[in-house]
């Protein structure tokens, strides 16, 4: 079994002059779906908040049975 998710890494606020992030993930992304689909959906999610974008990750898991 496979599981996919889209992660977007982004800035939540600035500390003491260094950048705090957060991570917001989508699951149950098709398997199919091809690196850079993903990288412009990310880019179109991260354009409709406020905020700054830091990556896009792709993240595939398998679960290993005998």
């Amino acid at each position: 079994m496979k599981e996919s998710k889209l992660i977007l890494k982004v800035e939540k606020e600035v500390k003491n002059g260094r950048p705090l992030f957060s991570r917001q993930q989508f699951k149950n992304i098709d398997d199919a779906a091809s690196n850079s689909l993903l990288y412009k959906t990310g880019q179109a999610l991260a354009a409709l908040q406020e905020k700054r974008l830091e990556c896009i990750i792709r993240q595939d898991n398998t679960v290993l049975e005998e």
